[in-house]
């Protein structure tokens, strides 16, 4: 059985193609099954692990053994409807050893919905429900960026002594997650600074406050297209319906607020600088790298906006270590550590030197191949094609990268990107 996730993602047509077994008869099961009526989708079955005695809708609920036995053809497509348990489903489909079925992930179903909302086959009035979530999606976002806004303020304001503050996908969640020490997560004490509703004053007091006691700062930085790539599919599982996600909110966090003329950004107009998921995912991805060249919202950039706005410090003037894969840097209260992500594993007993924290130990999180989107990501890793342009942003034209990576190391990252290369882009 092959997981057909980015292949669903990208072909929104096939949903109509294919006979679809619902594995899942809980919440999801319930919402794939009412957007599957909506596209006029041919539902042939529906199924949960051991089957109940009991209907969903006017099916009979089978068991995972019954379809296997009834419905392994190639035209059969198992849509596993769940995200708490998505994982546990998955392997016992395995486990059944399908021999022509696919299956495809509940979250490939919803992004191939969005993708293609625009797309002519795409039933009216779902897409008039899909524009109206957009528009509710727009206030809802506006809202929890603010509210993001004020508690990292608030958080980093009170006598928390460690914040781990970083531009994300920098494996920033295993570090917090392992320090027993009162910490803030964050990735800007910047993006305050665009929203109406905070005056200078209040923001300034909160400023006064963090720069006015000691600090801790751990930070990082990760092989920048894996980490930009990696940053599209943050958060695409989080509000799978009704709402509708831009590429990654990851990148509202940061950047340049003042713009190039040091005028003030609204909210808005940092928003509209991150395209929405369209077409592909590939076509996506191509969207967000012009939004970062064009608006240098990659995670070297992120040093400038957030550290030296914030701190005064310029990273890229202190040393770095690029064979052990990290630096610290010193200047008057505040202490800094950074870490190349992939040197993290070994770094366990520099960061505790650095904490003053004993035993200390990584603790894996928000990792990738736990997600529900790890299949759509892995192929799309695999397969995907960049830009000339965007390839050469860093690998030409970028020198904040020289100052973490070794020119060994950047040449076989090089040389790992440029089979994805297409000249015609």
């Amino acid at each position: 059985m092959e997981i057909k996730d980015l292949f669903i993602c990208d072909h929104f047509s096939c949903m109509r193609e294919l006979d679809i077994v619902i594995y899942g008869t809980g919440h999801w099961g319930e919402q794939a099954y009412r957007l599957l009526k909506k596209i006029n989708a041919n539902i042939i079955g529906v199924c949960s692990t051991e089957g109940e005695e009991t209907l969903f809708h006017h099916y009979p609920v089978l068991s995972l053994k019954n379809v296997r036995d009834t419905y392994d053809h190639a035209s059969v497509l198992i849509m596993i409807a769940s995200v708490d348990y998505y994982q546990d489903m998955l392997k016992n489909c395995e486990k059944q050893e399908f021999l022509k079925a696919n299956a495809c992930s509940v979250y490939a179903f919803y992004r191939s919905v969005y993708l293609h909302c625009e797309d002519s086959d795409m039933p009216e009035n779902l897409r008039m429900e899909i524009q109206l979530n957009r528009m509710a999606n727009e206030r809802r976002m506006e809202y929890y960026t603010k509210l993001y806004a004020f508690d990292t303020m608030l958080q980093a304001a009170e006598d928390h002594q460690i914040l781990v503050y970083q531009p994300g996908k920098v494996g920033s969640q295993s570090i917090w997650k392992s320090i027993k020490q009162s910490s803030t997560e964050m990735h800007s004490l910047v993006v305050p600074f665009g929203c109406p509703e905070f005056s200078r004053e209040l923001l300034d007091d909160y400023l006064s406050k963090i720069r006015g006691r000691k600090i801790k700062i751990i930070t990082g930085v990760r092989e920048p297209i894996s980490r930009d790539l990696s940053a599209l599919f943050q958060n695409s599982d989080f509000g799978l319906w009704p709402f509708y996600s831009v590429n990654s909110n990851i990148f509202w966090f940061y950047g340049d607020f003042l713009g190039e003329g040091q005028q003030e950004l609204s909210h808005s107009e940092v928003m509209h600088r991150c395209p929405r998921w369209r077409g592909t995912l590939e076509e996506s991805f191509r969207d967000l790298t012009e939004a970062i060249m064009q608006y240098r919202m990659d995670e070297f950039s992120w040093f400038s906006y957030e550290i030296k706005r914030v701190f005064g410090i310029d990273v890229f003037r202190e040393d770095f270590d690029k064979k052990e894969g990290y630096g610290i840097v010193r200047k008057g209260d505040i202490e800094i550590f950074i870490y190349k992500l992939e040197a993290l594993h070994h770094l366990e007993d520099r960061i505790g030197e650095f904490l003053e924290e004993k035993d200390f130990r990584l603790v894996p999180a928000n990792l990738s191949e736990e997600k529900m989107y790890h299949h759509a990501y892995r192929e799309l890793k695999k397969t995907i094609k960049i830009s000339k342009k965007y390839f050469q942003y860093y690998y030409k034209d970028h020198p904040a990268y020289s100052h973490f990576y070794s020119d060994e190391e950047i040449q076989t990252y090089q040389k790992m990107w440029e089979e994805h290369v297409d000249e015609s882009m």
